[in-house]
């Protein structure tokens, strides 16, 4: 992609997958497999990405509400959120170029009904308020930094 694509001034990335079993469900596959997902594949996004992003731009990844609260059959979801965020803070400290890095972590979106049953009694956030907080990741000139929305 980078390489079709050629510079770019921001990377931002709004993927990723885990699982949602309870606790006693997960196996060392599902593990793998949500931290390969979310978590490594927006490090690789990052990683093969540097070469590409001009000097003083910006990556933003997504994390979500699960790193720092937990709901029933989100033990996966946890883990990759928490690395994620784990993640952007000491690379922040390494980033080449003053190039940024920077994570968004909403809570359940309005917009996702099919989900707000999981997230019993947590704030629904609208999706223009997440949208607003990649913004200030773009094209602020905070770096490390975990938006919580």
């Amino acid at each position: 992609m980078f390489k079709s694509i050629g510079t770019v001034d921001a990377v931002v990335s709004c993927t990723g997958s885990v699982p949602f079993k309870p606790l006693t469900e997960l196996d060392e596959a599902d593990y793998r497999a949500g931290f390969a997902d979310k978590v490594m594949g927006q490090v690789s996004l990052v990683t093969e990405g540097l070469a590409y992003v001009a000097d003083k731009g910006s990556f933003t990844l997504v994390s979500g509400i699960l790193a720092r609260e937990p709901i029933a059959t989100g033990v996966a979801a946890s883990l990759a959120n928490g690395a994620l965020e784990s993640f952007v803070m000491a690379a922040s400290a390494e980033m080449p170029r003053g190039i940024r890095i920077n994570a968004v972590s909403p809570t359940v979106l309005a917009e996702a009904a099919g989900y707000h049953p999981y997230f019993p009694g947590f704030p629904q956030v609208a999706a223009a308020d997440v949208a607003r907080a990649f913004v200030r990741s773009v094209q602020g000139i905070e770096t490390g930094q975990v938006f919580k929305v």
